[in-house]
């Protein structure tokens, strides 16, 4: 069984010239039993449309197998009304594109898992901010009503999370960092949407958690004695 990964920057691959930028299927080896392998198409700046026009999405639904699952995960770029090449509406373009994903998938034997696009850490006198992504993880869960596919709502989740463990104690999940720490951003970084590893790690517990609580099949795929020791609280 592979797992096939289409989405953006929150999922892409890090190799060691961008170090410590983690996607987070990058941390799913630690998790998952031998035999299942992980694909990822993703790509950083992606949206719905540009993952077409730049030939990754041809290429992620190419390497399908009958029996593949494939997770899929848009909404950070797909918002940016200042990048023509990038912008799609939220109940237009943006659903008319997670619907061909997902018919397409399903042409090829695969199963579509739909997650709403990872929460920004971006917090406001203390608190976390609210409507970060707008209308799209609204517009995702109605295609996934729809087409009847399993969602996991990733914004909602993570702003939990990050709500619980505040502004300060968040900033070691994401790219928000003091000079000096890192060779390859020896300035230091206030990025508070991409992931490091301890990010990486903590997307996978969530999703994988959930699909425990979910009681879905994906739930087999994971190390039996990690199954029933999922919880994020451990990164409180």
């Amino acid at each position: 069984m592979n797992l096939i990964f289409i989405g953006d920057s929150l999922m892409q691959y890090n190799d060691e010239s961008t170090y410590p930028q983690t996607g987070w299927p990058q941390g799913l080896k630690d998790f998952i039993k031998d035999g299942i392998k992980v694909l990822n198409f993703a790509h950083n700046g992606a949206s719905t449309k540009s993952i077409q026009d730049l030939g990754f999405y041809s290429n992620a639904i190419n390497s399908i197998e009958k029996g593949d699952y494939v997770f899929i995960s848009f909404g950070h770029n797909d918002e940016k009304v200042q990048s023509p090449e990038r912008y799609t509406r939220p109940f237009n373009e943006y659903q008319d594109n997670l619907r061909k994903f997902i018919d397409e998938s399903r042409e090829r034997g695969a199963t579509p898992i739909l997650l709403t696009p990872i929460y920004r850490r971006i917090f406001k006198d203390g608190v976390i901010a609210d409507g970060v992504f707008g209308e799209y993880p609204k517009a995702m869960k109605e295609v996934a009503k729809e087409k009847d596919v399993y969602l996991i709502d990733m914004t909602t989740l993570v702003k939990d999370f990050y709500s619980k463990v505040g502004d300060e104690a968040s900033k070691r999940f994401v790219m928000n960092f003091a000079k000096g720490i890192y060779e390859n951003y020896p300035e230091g970084k206030e990025d508070n949407t991409h992931l490091r590893p301890e990010g990486a790690k903590l997307i996978d517990t969530i999703v994988l958690k959930q699909l425990v609580k979910d009681n879905h099949y994906l739930k087999t795929i994971i190390k039996d004695e990690l199954i029933n020791n999922l919880n994020e609280k451990q990164y409180y």
